[in-house]
């Protein structure tokens, strides 16, 4: 599909927006809450976008082709309260609902973080599912999971994407799981340097150093990138029992994590530690 029009639903500072005016969209209406992200996003497309997408008719946005959104994840991310779909932010899924239901897009593109497909014991994703479908939609029947690091870019961040297609235009297209091999890229390789304004964006040397260290990690360790937070400071310490104990599940869990992966690759990492 080419020469297509989009709308940029909780927009940031335009990551869809990049990527779907590259395969020739044209963005109709974007909106995000974040007076700063909108202030980066006039900067980088010259689309000023509207603010809070609770107060917007939506009668008044124009007819395009696609919505898409990464809707607010606090609700449904593992550092949030995991509420889901009964926190405010999780219900504004329903004002995407109310906008599709008046435009009636060809296609929904919508993305959300990895706890998502397994929120409430995979209820979130029964509701999600089953409102798109009730519109009219083919919906992918699982969450599509993909990661930048799959595509060979050097960061690790499962996301889940839900596309649906109405049923009027065909199924869904084969999606591609995640692929058995890939490889990974230096992270400066995919940082631009070119920069009109260089001494401002430019990397420093103690951050390309930094860089360089993340590149030497991704190259030496066993095994897939770790989807847990790496914290040094647990990789060799003894924590007294009743110290631990104290933590909440969560944290004792990385912290068990972060050991194995030092004692899987200590051979490297003890250089890390100081």
């Amino acid at each position: 599909m080419k020469d297509f029009k989009f709308v940029d639903l909780f927009c940031g500072i335009g990551g869809f927006h990049l990527a779907l005016s590259q395969l020739g969209g044209e963005c109709v209406f974007a909106s995000d809450i974040d007076p700063d992200c909108r202030m980066v996003y006039f900067d980088n497309f010259g689309i000023e976008p509207y603010g809070d997408i609770t107060e917007v008719d939506e009668k008044t946005i124009p007819e395009h082709d696609l919505l898409c959104g990464g809707f607010p994840c606090q609700s449904f991310s593992k550092a949030g309260n995991r509420k889901g779909i009964h926190d405010s932010r999780g219900t504004l899924f329903f004002d995407i609902l109310r906008i599709v239901k008046h435009h009636n897009p060809k296609y929904i593109l919508l993305e959300n973080v990895r706890n998502l497909a397994g929120h409430d014991g995979g209820n979130t994703w029964k509701i999600i599912h089953y409102n798109l479908k009730h519109l009219g939609y083919n919906v992918s029947p699982e969450p599509i999971i993909y990661s930048p690091h799959y595509l060979g870019v050097p960061q690790h961040r499962e996301r889940v994407f839900i596309a649906c297609v109405r049923k009027d235009i065909g199924d869904l297209p084969f999606l591609p799981v995640k692929p058995e091999k890939y490889k990974v890229s230096n992270a400066l390789s995919v940082i631009s340097q070119d920069l009109t304004n260089s001494r401002k964006y430019k990397i420093s040397k103690s951050e390309e150093s930094i860089i360089e260290l993340w590149n030497e990690f991704i190259q030496n360790i066993k095994g897939d990138l770790p989807g847990f937070p790496i914290w040094a400071d647990y990789f060799d310490i003894d924590i007294p029992k009743e110290e631990f104990m104290l933590y909440p599940k969560w944290k004792q869990s990385f912290i068990i994590k972060n050991k194995q992966l030092f004692n899987a690759n200590s051979k490297f990492l003890s250089r890390w530690l100081i």
